[in-house]
């Protein structure tokens, strides 16, 4: 028979953390994405004088992009979260079922079943793990890529011209972002 330590360790094991390392750079619902927060700064006018706080155009390019990057992998990692949120609340779910049923098993047929289903959960178990692990690298990634576009970015003016002008060297994803703008 297929054995493992306890369900109470089992139920432990299934409290993982999905995405522990977080998202604090991550804007909440009623938040600009960190593009918008950039595209907001335009400075009035239409001269062309940098200031320490006006981005030159390769600047505002690397930012444009940068920011646009971070926005596209904090939807992914939103969206990546969910997903494994419902992966761990099946797990929980076929865990107590398997609990409930480890005592009432009595024929071999029955007993065969459900060593084949605890195989399926801890294989299961396992993948979500590994899932998990590489979502907490991805969250930590994508918070760090953040933090740095902030640093570079944020609080910091463009001129509108240089947007303009830039505009048919960014990537196409961008460029349909920017295209309503």
């Amino acid at each position: 028979m297929v054995h493992f330590a306890s369900m109470k360790t089992l139920r432990r094991s299934m409290a993982i953390a999905v995405l522990a390392a977080g998202l604090p750079c991550l804007p909440g619902p009623a938040d600009a994405g960190m593009l918008e927060q950039i595209l907001a700064a335009k400075k009035p006018g239409s001269g062309r004088d940098y200031d320490a706080r006006t981005l030159a155009p390769e600047a505002l390019r690397a930012c444009l992009v940068d920011a646009w990057e971070y926005d596209t992998a904090a939807a992914a990692m939103v969206k990546e979260k969910a997903r494994l949120e419902v992966e761990r609340d099946s797990l929980v779910a076929l865990s107590e079922q398997l609990g409930a049923n480890r005592d009432a098993i009595l024929s071999p047929a029955e007993n065969k079943r459900h060593n084949d289903r605890v195989t399926q959960f801890q294989a299961r178990h396992k993948a979500f793990g590994v899932a998990v692990e590489a979502a907490n690298a991805q969250a930590a990634a994508t918070t760090t890529r953040g933090q740095a576009v902030q640093k570079a970015c944020q609080g910091r003016n463009y001129l509108g011209a240089d947007a303009r002008d830039l505009a048919a060297t960014l990537p196409p994803g961008l460029q349909e972002a920017l295209a309503g703008k």
